[in-house]
């Protein structure tokens, strides 16, 4: 095992199909798999469970809860709620997940969006919960020679903005995953491995299902990032789209990462 190995965790966004027809049981295939934990998506919901029901069933079958993936019109029209949910699930970690395009059109509105995540930061501080923000390609857009993102955190401020690396994204964007993962450093406590095919660096299409594949089959160098990455708690891997079997992919990564010495 490499001294770089971590928990490796499923982002519950590549099993959603199935995660929406049955909760518990996709909990359980997760599990099955060897996998230490996952990342829950909000707007998928949790098969009619409240988080103690959650919980529960995840401490049984051996899953920790490693974030949670919220979008900011979740939290800016319930931040208690949000809260107070994701604390009785037991994470540290909640991460915006999603803007919506009128919130990312130009660098004004990024200004805007800054100013409305900065409360929302607060009040998770004032809970015990990290924010995190889980970044696409198109936060990586330049407004005078700076990344939107990174507008982004100095306008919240970096002590109390972190930042959820996405390495596929990363790479698609043009930015380099490993140079960036380098210079956030402890602000980034959660890493998505999530590789990209050689098609996928050729397009900026999000609905070209080909750009993803699982970790270790693609394009990205996984060794160099979890070397770059030292203060990530979490690996939690992603595939938004699977050409076949969701959970045969989650093997396929998770089994490439074992090989590689990285999953703890």
């Amino acid at each position: 095992m490499s001294s770089h190995a971590k928990p490796v965790a499923l982002q519950m966004w590549t099993v959603r199909q199935q995660a929406q027809r049955d909760f518990p049981g996709t909990l359980g295939r997760i599990a099955g798999l060897g996998y230490a934990g996952v990342e829950h998506v909000h707007s998928l919901g949790y098969g009619g469970l409240s988080a103690a029901q959650v919980q529960t069933r995840m401490a049984g079958l051996g899953l920790q809860t490693a974030g949670v993936h919220i979008s900011l019109e979740e939290w800016a029209a319930d931040p208690e709620g949000m809260i107070a949910f994701c604390k009785e699930l037991g994470t540290r970690y909640v991460a915006i997940a999603w803007i919506e395009p009128e919130r990312r059109k130009d660098e004004a509105a990024y200004r805007q969006t800054a100013r409305l995540i900065q409360p929302i930061a607060s009040q998770c501080e004032r809970s015990g919960l990290k924010l995190l923000y889980h970044h696409h390609d198109f936060e990586l857009a330049r407004f005078n020679g700076q990344y939107a993102l990174d507008m982004l955190s100095e306008i919240v401020g970096p002590e109390h903005l972190g930042v959820e690396v996405d390495v596929h994204w990363m790479k698609r964007a043009g930015a380099d995953p490993i140079a960036y993962l380098c210079k956030v450093g402890p602000r980034c406590p959660l890493v998505h491995f999530k590789d990209v095919t050689p098609e996928g660096l050729q397009t900026t299409d999000h609905s070209e299902t080909r750009a993803f594949t699982p970790v270790g089959t693609g394009s990205l160098d996984f060794q160099a990032i979890a070397e770059a990455a030292p203060y990530a708690e979490w690996y939690i891997v992603e595939q938004d789209h699977c050409q076949g079997d969701p959970f045969e992919s989650a093997r396929i990564s998770l089994e490439n990462l074992r090989t590689m010495g990285l999953a703890a």
